[in-house]
């Protein structure tokens, strides 16, 4: 990440406000890396500062020619400065800093960027070894100054109030988002702003739909603009992407696996044309006494678009974990990471409509409702059921641990589609499969889980189970459970 501007442009004040910036006659660890961190929280949104080391100043204004540094210094404070930052600042927060020259003398320029995982707090001493007394510094004016009690409240505030779809994605540029892409989308939502744009430069595009943001020297993308309107968004966002995989044979052959990458408009529009031309499969019967067949899909394209869609709009994009399709002869299965939102009853998890109180990524929803990806808040199961009774399909399998790292939605294909062999077990539903499988014997949980064909024994496994012994339909005796 290169430095946002140059140091003529901080000194003749052309482009960076004075209250940002930070002169420095000398090195000093203590004070410096207090305005480090003060800097960093940028309690004003800023967008952060500049310290420079070897310039004087007098009433905030530098003084010229300037002192500049020692050659023979500059490598040793560079050393120290990521030495301190490194020990000093909680949580981890490491500056950008640069050796530029102006009057024939060498300087630093330490560029202190808005932190993504501010509040930070820094050692109110940083010569004392072993201290642990931290403090929240701030900006007030143009000193560092320890955070008040109500500064410490409102910094807090602010990193809950940044998701990360909405934060300045550092490493990423301008050059990272394409116009193009930009108008594609003003077109499919018939933007009134479409007829403006060709006279826009993309940085006016990109400001007038939200999509960057940082002070003039240092415009950057926000996430959400990567996700939306960068054709490489995991080049910045690792990950962001859907793995694909058709495994009807458990040995694996003639397996299919494919990547759905790029925007998430375009990954979602992609990998639902090649569920619909791949897999989708669809049966008319012929009803006596009735003019209208019956018509049945293995899976209800709808519930499909709408299990997607959610995927792609709670995923956790700082997880480096893609969202996840399995399709094997006898469900189609969607696994994303992390699972359900703390603020969801498990109760309504466990009955199919969950009910969630935010959006883990609000800028993804704004953008996906106005694409029709997703319509209005907890909209989305209620389809998703309505369709599946429309097609006379199971109930959806839901999968998670207690500490919802993860969930996967399980939809069991459609009876009329489903070998005979397998008819029985595989359209019950996960409590009736449970009873099924204890009829043969008593069993340990551990046991339930493997002959019901999971790889470890999940959250849902053992809330049924705790519902079916509340319930008095089985009974356990030294761990092993027993049908009533």
């Amino acid at each position: 990440m290169a430095l946002p501007t140059s140091l003529k442009n901080i000194l003749n004040n052309s482009i960076v406000e004075q209250a940002r910036v930070e002169y420095k006659r000398d090195w000093n660890p203590k004070t410096i890396l207090h305005t480090i961190c003060a800097f960093a929280n940028d309690i004003d949104n800023f967008s952060g500062g500049y310290i420079i080391i070897g310039i004087e100043e007098k009433n905030g204004v530098p003084i010229r020619p300037i002192k500049g540094l020692e050659l023979d210094d500059i490598d040793i404070i560079q050393k120290e400065i990521l030495e301190y930052c490194h020990k000093s600042i909680e949580p981890k927060y490491i500056p950008l800093i640069d050796v530029q020259t102006i009057d024939d003398k060498k300087c630093i320029v330490i560029w202190c960027y808005a932190g993504l995982d501010r509040p930070y707090k820094c050692l109110d001493d940083v010569y004392v070894k072993e201290s642990k007394n931290k403090s929240y510094y701030i900006r007030k004016g143009s000193s560092s100054i320890k955070a008040t009690v109500q500064a410490e409240k409102e910094l807090f505030s602010l990193s809950d109030i940044i998701p990360f779809d909405d934060r300045i994605n550092y490493s990423s540029s301008l050059n990272d988002i394409n116009i193009n892409l930009i108008r594609k989308y003003l077109f499919d939502i018939n933007s009134s702003l479409l007829d403006l744009s060709d006279n826009m430069s993309l940085e006016e595009l990109c400001d007038n739909i939200q999509i960057i943001s940082g002070p003039k020297e240092a415009i950057h993308p926000r996430n959400v603009g990567l996700l939306f309107f960068s054709y490489n968004p995991e080049k910045h966002i690792p990950y962001s992407y859907i793995d694909l995989t058709v495994i009807y044979d458990p040995t694996g052959e003639g397996m299919i696996e494919k990547q759905f990458k790029g925007p998430l408009n375009i990954q979602y529009f992609d990998v639902m044309q090649f569920i619909k031309n791949n897999i989708i499969e669809e049966k008319i019967f012929k009803v006596p006494g009735q003019i209208e067949a019956k018509r049945y899909f293995n899976y209800p394209y709808e519930s499909i678009e709408e299990l997607i869609g959610n995927a792609l709009l709670h995923k956790n994009y700082q997880y480096h974990e893609p969202i996840s399709i399995r399709i094997t002869r006898e469900t189609f299965e969607i696994t994303s990471i992390p699972g359900f939102d703390s603020s969801i009853n498990e109760n309504d998890i466990i009955n199919f409509s969950p009910k969630t109180r935010k959006y883990r990524n609000r800028r993804i929803a704004e953008f996906m409702k106005e694409l029709h990806i997703a319509e209005a808040k907890n909209t989305g199961y209620p389809t998703i059921i309505k369709h599946l009774k429309l097609n006379e399909s199971p109930m959806p399998i839901i999968e998670m641990d207690d500490e919802r790292s993860y969930v996967t939605i399980i939809l069991p294909i459609n009876k009329f589609f489903i070998e005979a062999s397998s008819v029985e077990t595989k359209q019950l539903s996960l409590e009736e499969r449970i009873i099924v499988v204890l009829k043969d014997k008593p069993m340990r949980i551990s046991e339930i889980s493997k002959n019901l064909g999971y790889k470890q024994v999940s959250g849902t496994l053992k809330r049924i189970i705790k519902k079916m012994l509340e319930e008095n339909k089985i009974k356990v005796v030294d761990k092993i459970y027993y049908l009533i």
